[in-house]
């Protein structure tokens, strides 16, 4: 039964919702970030070099324990078909910078132009600043097929590219367990990684399954993430998911922002799930948004998480993240037959735009507490409402105007009448 609809003047007395400083960091801080160029300042070097030509190894064991250098390094337009490597990696980086971005100390790394090939390889490193299969600049490109990853030291990703370098990987194996290790990682927004079938786990903090500051598309990968989220997206960057089942042990499940300082950052972070399941062990939201736009598109997606609390939209304390006051969270979740449960809440400088379309069903609460800046609610092709709690919202939209796809639960859902919007 719906009881019905009714309209009610918004509070002035709001608190705002930040979350708690220290616990959520970038996987590389913002301090840590070099200028925008897509070529450090140091020379990279490798013990095996391809550069500039057409190469192949078989059944080839590279090790280096020099400071910065690569154990292979394919570069200047050159090539090379690598199978059955061992490929081994330590001797720390002497720059956080050069190796985050443009490939210092990592173990196999391709540059702009160039394009290798790994399979069936077993790649170890054991230093700082020692990510594993590397694509940085324009064109270059990485097939890493059957390969097996392991990291140990801080800043040693699994699979990684920047400033426009591409990593194509199937079949994956990856383990790191430093801190801000991500298995699969773009950065520098350029960055495009894709992954189809494997297993990722990562033990250390700030180690997200995914990390994209850059594009990143999964299929049919299983991983776990101990210590961090599920996965992390920032600023105007792109994850996609079909069939994968991944899970966290961060704050958050997943979390949607931008760190840079300016309020709200730039473009919009995107996330695509099709027949996954993401699982949040902890009390958190199983979704954060702040600092950023951010459109969330779930079809057929199995979410399971501890707590209540589905989704938060707020401003944040955490690392200068946008302005105190104005770094709010603008989050469009769209439901394409897809089973929501939990409470949707947002704070006074945040917006929620759901739309719950073709056979979706929702059981919860959006904005019981009546705070947030602006909420809207669609439902569209025999999509379903269960209240658990009372909801405040701008605009509701529902192809059903007699609302009987509401179920009200003794609940009441409170809109805005002068909006237009609600005339119906």
């Amino acid at each position: 039964v719906f009881t019905g609809c009714s309209h009610q003047g918004r509070t002035e007395d709001k608190e705002t919702d930040t979350v708690n400083s220290g616990k959520v960091t970038a996987e590389v801080p913002q301090e840590e970030r070099a200028d925008e160029d897509a070529q450090g300042s140091i020379e990279l070097s490798g013990m095996l070099q391809v550069d500039g030509k057409s190469e192949n190894s078989e059944s080839e064991s590279v090790s280096t324990s020099d400071e910065n250098q690569n154990a292979v390094l394919v570069e200047n337009g050159g090539t090379l078909t690598m199978t059955e490597g061992k490929l081994t990696k330590s001797g720390d980086t002497s720059s956080a910078d050069e190796s985050n971005y443009y490939g210092v100390n990592a173990v196999f790394v391709t540059t702009a132009g160039s394009e290798s090939s790994i399979s069936k390889s077993e790649i170890t490193s054991a230093a700082e600043g020692a990510n594993a299969v590397f694509a940085t600049g324009k064109g270059a490109l990485i097939h890493a097929d059957n390969v097996k990853v392991s990291t140990s030291g801080n800043s040693s990703k699994g699979i990684y590219a920047t400033y426009g370098g591409q990593v194509k990987a199937e079949n994956i194996e990856i383990t790191t367990s430093g801190t801000r290790c991500s298995p699969v990682a773009a950065e520098r927004g350029s960055g495009s990684v894709s992954v189809q079938g494997g297993t990722v786990r990562s033990t250390g903090a700030s180690s997200p399954c995914i990390y994209a500051a850059g594009t990143i598309s999964a299929e049919k990968l299983e991983g776990t993430a101990d210590a961090s989220q599920i996965l992390m997206i920032e600023g105007s960057n792109t994850v996609t998911l079909r069939g994968c089942d991944l899970s966290g042990s961060g704050e958050y499940g997943v979390m949607l922002y931008q760190s840079s300082p300016d309020s709200t950052g730039e473009g919009t972070s995107r996330l695509n799930t099709e027949d996954t399941k993401l699982t949040a062990t902890m009390e958190g939201p199983m979704f954060f948004v702040t600092n950023t736009e951010a459109n969330v598109i779930l079809k057929n997606t199995e979410l399971k998480y501890k707590g209540d609390v589905l989704v938060k939209v707020s401003g944040n304390n955490i690392n200068s993240w946008g302005t105190p006051g104005s770094n709010g969270g603008n989050l469009t979740l769209t439901a394409v037959d897809q089973k929501l449960k939990g409470r949707i809440i947002c704070d006074e400088i945040s917006t929620v735009n759901l739309k719950l379309k073709e056979g979706s069903t929702f059981s919860g609460s959006i904005n019981s507490d009546n705070k947030g800046k602006y909420i809207k609610v669609s439902l569209m092709e025999d999509a379903k409402w269960k209240l658990t709690g009372d909801t405040y919202v701008n605009v509701l939209k529902n192809v059903e105007q007699s609302c009987s796809n509401i179920e009200s639960e003794g609940y009441n859902i409170y809109y805005d009448s002068t909006d237009s919007a609600n005339s119906w």
